[in-house]
């Protein structure tokens, strides 16, 4: 089927874009495992969310992400794989200054 390992962007309990359910389910997506963070940060997820109003005004640096359920700031510069991201990797982000369209979570 696909001859890379796959990164699963999704959490077990919600979406993996807390408090926006534009996008109510979440997304496998095949990525390689030596893309750096930044590409998928700054390539992929724009590709994916960028539709949504609040996309662009995301503060990157205030993202709180979480792997696995448990909080890790990643390394931009380094691979997925250094980042402990790899096939079905749950990723998740959360916005705290974006609570979601009119403050409604969508």
């Amino acid at each position: 089927m696909f001859s890379r390992p796959r990164t699963c962007l999704n959490s077990r309990d919600s979406p993996h874009w807390d408090r926006h359910l534009m996008f109510a389910a979440p997304l496998c997506i095949p990525v390689p495992p030596e893309m750096p963070f930044g590409a998928l940060q700054e390539a992929v997820l724009p590709g994916l969310y960028g539709q949504h109003p609040d996309f662009a005004r995301i503060d990157w640096g205030r993202v709180e992400w979480l792997r696995g359920g448990q909080p890790f700031v990643p390394d931009p510069a380094a691979s997925l794989a250094a980042n402990g991201i790899g096939h079905k990797t749950s990723l998740r982000l959360r916005t705290p200054q974006l609570p979601g369209l009119a403050g409604a979570a969508f």
